[in-house]
């Protein structure tokens, strides 16, 4: 019974140190979550400003695009009043 009595006794030690492994290994994917979610969050704010960025651009280049078509349509205008007409 001795025998049996110790491995009884000495089953809290065991898983002791069993869940004191499992517990670091756990605290190490917390940290490498931590990290990677911290990168994400990283690049998800860097395609933000680039999709701002690539609005505002856009909207520039619409404005120009009508400016130019502004401008066609003025030299059409010229061109159509100082021809001569058929």
């Amino acid at each position: 019974m001795s025998d049996l009595e110790q491995m009884v006794d000495s089953i809290p030690d065991i898983l002791n140190v069993r869940f004191s492994r499992i517990d670091r290994e756990l605290a190490e994917i917390k940290e490498q979550q931590a990290v990677h979610t911290q990168r994400f969050t990283t690049l998800e704010r860097k395609v933000e400003t680039l999709n701002k960025k690539l609005a505002l651009g856009f909207g520039e280049m619409m404005g120009e695009i009508k400016g130019v078509k502004g401008e066609i349509a003025a030299l059409r205008q010229l061109l159509e009043e100082r021809l001569p007409k058929t």
